[in-house]
C-alpha cells in the first residue's frame, strides 16, 4: 500500500523524477507476483478449488520476483533522491541492473522443468527444452551481477550521504535510515529463524516496518514537506533498541 500510493503522489507533483514511477511500477509487479503465487498454490498445491489459469499464475509469479524486488532494491538506491545517478560514471552500473534484471526475468521465464524450482507439481508451459543448463548458467551469472549492482547501488548512497550538504543531505538521511532498520530487521530474522521463533517473527515485523517506512521516507524528501531533525529519531531508535 506505501509504496504505491506514495509513488503516485510523487508522480502526480514530480512526473520528471522517475522514482514515483519506479515505486508504482515495481509495487504492481510484486501485487501480481504475490496474487499469482496465492492462486497457484491453491489450485495446484492445496487443491482447494478447481480454478482456470493456475498453471499461468503460478508461471507469471515464478518469473515476476526479480523485477518488482530489482526495481527497488537496485536502482531506487542509484536514482535516490533527484532522479540521477550521483554522476555520469555510475550510469554503467544502472545500465547493468536493468539490464540483469531483465535476463533474469526471461531466463526465469523460458527456464524448463517443474516451475518455481519444483515448488509447483507442473512443468513450465512455456519451457525451452534444451535449454535448461544454459538458462541456468546465465541466471546464475545475472544474479552474481545483481549482487554487485546492489553493493554498488548502497555504496553510492553513502557517498552522496558523505558529500551532500544542507537539505539533500537530510533528505538522504531519511531514506538510508528506513532501509537500515528494513535490512536490519528482515536480516536478523532470517538469521534467527533456526534459533527462535518468537524472536525471528519480531525481526520480520521490525523489518516490515523498515520496508513500509522507505516509500514514506522516500515521499518527504523527494516532495521536501517537513524534513523534520532525523537525529531525535535515530537517537530515540537506538535508545528504543
Amino acid at each position: 500500500i506505501g509504496f504505491p500510493a506514495v509513488g503516485a503522489v510523487i508522480a502526480a507533483r514530480r512526473p520528471e523524477n522517475p522514482i514515483g514511477w519506479i515505486f508504482v511500477a515495481a509495487s504492481l509487479t510484486l501485487t501480481l507476483a504475490v496474487a499469482g503465487s496465492e492462486y497457484a498454490t491453491r489450485v495446484l498445491v492445496e487443491r482447494v478449488d478447481r480454478l482456470p489459469g493456475a498453471v499461468w499464475a503460478g508461471w507469471l509469479s515464478s518469473s515476476l520476483w526479480p523485477l518488482g524486488i530489482g526495481l527497488l532494491a537496485v536502482v531506487t538506491p542509484l536514482l535516490f533522491p533527484t532522479g540521477r545517478p550521483p554522476s555520469p560514471r555510475w550510469r554503467p552500473i544502472l545500465w547493468l541492473a536493468v539490464t540483469g534484471i531483465a535476463v533474469v526475468v526471461v531466463a526465469l521465464a523460458l527456464l524448463p522443468g517443474p516451475l518455481d524450482d519444483g515448488f509447483y507439481p507442473v512443468d513450465n508451459p512455456v519451457g525451452l527444452e534444451g535449454a535448461g543448463d544454459l538458462l541456468g548458467l546465465i541466471i546464475v551469472g545475472s544474479g552474481i551481477l545483481l549482487g554487485f549492482c546492489l553493493l554498488a547501488a548502497l555504496t553510492s548512497l553513502f557517498v552522496r550521504l558523505r558529500r551532500a550538504r544542507g537539505e539533500e543531505r537530510q533528505q538522504l538521511r531519511w531514506f538510508v535510515y528506513a532501509m537500515a532498520v528494513a535490512g536490519l530487521g528482515i536480516g536478523t530474522g532470517i538469521l534467527t529463524a533456526a534459533w527462535s521463533d518468537a524472536v525471528s517473527a519480531a525481526a520480520w515485523y521490525v523489518g516490515g516496518f523498515g520496508l513500509a517506512a522507505m516509500p514514506v521516507a522516500a515521499g518527504v524528501a523527494i516532495l521536501k514537506y517537513r524534513l523534520y531533525d532525523i537525529d531525535v529519531v535515530i537517537s530515540k531508535t537506538v535508545v528504543f533498541g
